[in-house]
């Protein structure tokens, strides 16, 4: 696929794992933790509200032979929600829109790592904001757009102006406010100033340095102490140690609980905001809650539960493992007989399997891929009927 693709960056004396918001025993807990600030998204799960109904616009690759020898071109462009094409595919790569402009780039080696590659934004019109001479170009998160210029990163606002110059060895997008930061020995998290916020340089938990720090997600951020391998926990947003790291594994908190183990190789299960374990180690996987319900495996089966820790939906599943399991507009995708359709909250197929991959609803409108090369991509409706596909 030509979606430009984010990774994981390994410096020599620190980890920081670029990754947004959306993401994969009981005993010592940390104190509980002051009533944090609802957000946009906790409201509206709360009150049953879908988070993906804003999406307007797709991501389309249309793959074309352009040789007596079968070689073969892709190029990117974007449909609405109805099918038709509004931005025509002329991209060599991009990103789906976010806060109104997306990614692209001109360059077939669509690689983040390759220094020939450049990158831009372009509007719904197709037209360039930010014409593409970028070496390193993110998507827009809150009002900024994460850029590199000579190996620093720093931020743009949406009329292509620096609001924070490039100066950080390491950058994440901004999630709640702050985005983890590094620059020279100075790391944690920068305001939309570029200030530091919250900083963590020599800071040390329980006697050890922190190694890694990631993006807020309700308001809480998870820390790992000491080393790759060392115990996990969560910061608030004043930098305050609110759930302690004595955990080998967390996830991050999706509507009000995290996917957490307490042993190396261990079960895991779901805790609350406090650090305390309310679903029991119990899972080989365990993935964030979504509409209420999280996936997990059991004895290399998947299946759903609610928050509770009941299993709504029993484990049947032979997950395909290439991207997130869960609920999105009622509906999630699942593996069956190795193809893919989708199922609701009952567990009841709605969509007959019949894609090579599929992924989850967003906008009323979700991609599926045929596994044919010549006929790989497209977007149906919850009824399975394609808006458009890539059938030239």
């Amino acid at each position: 696929m030509t979606r430009i693709k984010l990774g994981v960056a390994l410096l020599a004396s620190f980890l920081v794992v670029l990754t947004s918001c959306d993401k994969a025993g009981p005993g010592v807990v940390g104190e509980p933790k002051q009533k944090v600030a609802e957000t946009t998204n906790e409201k509206k799960v709360r009150e049953g509200q879908s988070l993906t109904q804003e999406k307007k616009y797709y991501l389309i690759e249309q793959v074309r032979i352009v040789d007596e020898k079968g070689s073969q071109e892709i190029k990117v462009g974007y449909i609405d929600r109805a099918g038709n094409v509004v931005v025509k595919p002329q991209f060599d790569g991009g990103e789906e829109f976010s806060e109104g402009l997306a990614v692209v780039c001109l360059d077939k080696h669509l690689s983040r790592w390759d220094i020939h590659t450049k990158y831009g934004y372009i509007d719904t019109s197709g037209s360039y904001v930010v014409k593409a001479e970028l070496e390193g170009a993110y998507s827009f998160s809150e009002g900024l757009g994460r850029v590199s210029v000579g190996n620093k990163y720093g931020f743009i606002d949406k009329d292509g102006k620096w609001a924070i110059k490039p100066q950080f060895v390491m950058a994440s997008d901004f999630s709640e406010g702050l985005a983890v930061a590094s620059a020279g020995e100075k790391r944690g998290y920068i305001d939309k100033s570029g200030k530091f916020a919250i900083d963590l340089t020599g800071r040390k938990i329980n006697g050890q340095k922190i190694f890694s720090w990631h993006s807020f997600c309700e308001g809480l951020a998870e820390v790992r102490i000491g080393s790759r391998y060392g115990k996990c926990g969560f910061i608030d947003n004043t930098g305050k140690v609110v759930i302690k790291p004595v955990f080998t594994f967390v996830g991050d908190f999706s509507e009000g609980l995290a996917p957490a183990a307490a042993e190396t190789n261990g079960a895991l299960g779901y805790i609350d905001k406090t650090g305390k374990f309310v679903i029991e180690p119990q899972f080989q996987s365990a993935y964030p809650f979504s509409e209420g319900l999280a996936c997990v495996e059991v004895n290399g089966k998947y299946g759903f539960i609610d928050k509770k820790g009941n299993m709504v939906i029993q484990p049947r599943f032979d997950w395909g493992g290439h991207h997130f399991p869960g609920f999105s507009e009622g509906l999630s995708a699942v593996p069956i007989k190795e193809r893919w359709g989708y199922i609701n909250r009952k567990g009841e197929i709605v969509i007959q399997p019949r894609f090579g991959t599929a992924y989850r609803f967003e906008g009323g409108l979700a991609e599926v891929w045929s596994g044919e090369p010549e006929k790989g991509q497209g977007y149906i409706n919850k009824k399975g009927q394609f808006i458009w596909r890539d059938e030239e």
